[in-house]
């Protein structure tokens, strides 16, 4: 019996205890998870490095024209890149098959106001002035300190439309003019870190409640306009489509101008209801009959009276309508008379915007 009992101690001496047999075990399963962690967690851990660069709210963003600022707007969007889907439908296949072809670049609407730079404004007076020229750019997203954090570079843009505010004496808001680009290409690009310099204080004096029209030989009859609504030029492109190439090149075709219309009280319409008597009922409407004129946009200076930040120039104005206001029982508004007038030709000047 000794020596079973000797025997059966030396045997349990061989064998782990259930303890260490766990630990054992445990050791080397952590022996294999280290080899192989950065094969099963590697994706999970660049997600988590990813997710520690904040994110940033981009309440903010620049233009550069050819490489120098342009300055701060209110809004832009657009300028993505699209690939244009072709259905090919196959005889012996009922479902067709889909493949892309053209690539084409959304237009870019940029909304801003007073405060941009010198050939920013050179660049829509001269489109105004058919000197088309393309031109390179970027749109610069701004993070709360004005740090950039990404951009949108765009190439031989053309411009395709640009619309003048609706001007209203009783407006208390700033007044926005925006511009549509036509870009050959765009790409987006990381942002430089850098930080963008502060925004003009311009921006906060044009306003559409400042303002003043003339129109040859009726400037008497102009000087209480309260209302002239916006002006929206068009200039329309014919794409160029070369076979090598997937991008197609943007000509400008044709200007498309629009009717100048206002609102003025009825005691002061007695003129341009003359013009258009003369103008359209009895028929005189030669070119010697239209009459030039302008729109100046002030500043709200009121001791040393106001200054003008920039203005149109309308050529070749024709009236072809002038019509009361609607009628309304009750109504204890000044009574207005509406007048529409064709125009051939608009320029800008914007000497006090920059």
């Amino acid at each position: 019996m000794a020596q079973i009992h000797s025997r059966s101690s030396s045997g349990s001496a061989n064998y782990p205890s259930r303890r260490d047999f766990l630990r054992r075990a445990g050791l080397t399963a952590g022996g294999l998870l280290t080899l192989t962690a950065p094969n099963l967690f590697g994706k999970w851990v660049d997600h988590a490095v990813a997710a520690d660069q904040r994110t940033y709210v981009a309440g903010k963003f620049a233009l550069e024209l050819d490489g120098q600022a342009a300055g701060f707007g209110y809004s832009v969007e657009g300028g993505a890149a699209v690939g244009e889907v072709a259905i090919i439908a196959m005889g012996a296949n009922q479902i067709p098959n889909k493949q892309l072809t053209n690539l084409r670049y959304e237009p870019i609407a940029v909304e801003f106001g007073a405060g941009m730079s010198k050939a920013w404004y050179d660049w829509i007076s001269s489109t105004l002035d058919m000197k088309i020229q393309p031109r390179n750019g970027a749109v610069l997203s701004l993070d709360f300190n004005n740090v950039e954090q990404s951009r949108l570079n765009f190439m031989n843009a053309l411009i395709t439309e640009i619309t003048f505010p609706a001007l209203d004496a009783a407006s208390k808001d700033a007044a926005r003019m925006t511009v549509k680009l036509a870009p050959a290409g765009t790409q987006q690009k990381s942002g430089s870190k850098a930080v963008v310099g502060g925004m003009s204080l311009k921006q906060k004096q044009w306003l559409p409640a400042n303002f003043r029209l003339f129109i040859q030989g009726l400037e008497q009859a102009t000087k209480r306009v309260n209302k002239l609504e916006a002006l929206t030029i068009k200039f329309k492109t014919q794409s160029d489509q070369v076979g090598k190439f997937r991008e197609a090149q943007k000509e400008p075709v044709v200007i498309e101008i629009p009717n100048l219309i206002f609102t003025i009280p009825e005691i002061d319409a007695g003129p341009f209801y003359q013009w258009h008597e003369d103008f359209v009922i009895k028929g005189n409407n030669g070119p010697d009959r239209e009459r030039p004129g302008v729109l100046e946009w002030l500043t709200p200076a009121v001791v040393t009276g106001p200054t003008v930040l920039g203005s149109l120039q309308f050529f070749n104005l024709g009236i072809f309508k002038i019509a009361p206001e609607k009628l309304e029982a009750g109504a204890d508004t000044i009574r207005r008379v509406k007048v529409e007038m064709y125009c051939e030709r608009i320029a800008a000047a914007f000497p006090g915007f920059v």
